[in-house]
């Protein structure tokens, strides 16, 4: 017999927080075989759900979530070179990426591809921050709302090229 180690009680009083927890409930559920046992990442999100129990920013500890979700899962985008011809990425300007290959494309890579998506030096800064930051420092730091935004449309979009599946809960929080 099994008994509820934490209720969330903070979380589900508050409807903005029970859409961001539904959300990581969602992504664990689409990323996760059905009867895996994965210690690391039950752990993750009750991290996670903790975190957003007590934060005023739900939508920081999404970001952390989603950054440490991916990488613990192994879908870790590289960001330091092109992940085609491995030339040096550029910081300062925004890159291309390729959800394919798992990471940034150089100027000259990305005319291979068609429509990019492409996210500013800022959020890939802010994304290998993020997935080696440990929870308790997560309010350690501001989130600028344009980086936070950049980065949970891009997380949603690499999921859903993993899964196959967009995410149903993620229209509740645009």
């Amino acid at each position: 017999q099994g008994r509820i180690a934490n209720p969330f009680k903070k979380i589900r009083l508050d409807l903005k927080k029970i859409y961001y927890g539904s959300y990581m409930l969602e992504i664990t559920g689409e990323m996760t075989a059905e009867r895996e046992q994965s210690t690391a990442v039950y752990r993750l999100l009750y991290d996670a759900l903790s975190l957003l129990q007590e934060t005023s920013e739900p939508e920081k500890v999404a970001r952390w979530f989603e950054s440490k979700m991916l990488h613990s899962l192994g879908y870790l985008l590289h960001t330091s070179a092109c992940v085609s011809c491995r030339a040096p990425y550029l910081s300062g300007r925004p890159a291309a990426m390729s959800f394919r290959l798992g990471g940034v494309l150089c100027p000259k890579c990305s005319l291979k591809h068609e429509n990019p998506p492409v996210a500013s030096r800022a959020s890939l800064d802010v994304l290998d921050f993020l997935r080696q930051l440990e929870p308790a420092c997560l309010d350690t730091f501001a989130l600028p709302g344009a980086v936070a935004r950049e980065l949970g449309a891009l997380s949603e979009s690499y999921i859903t090229h993993i899964t196959g599946r967009a995410l149903r809960t993620s229209r509740f929080l645009k």
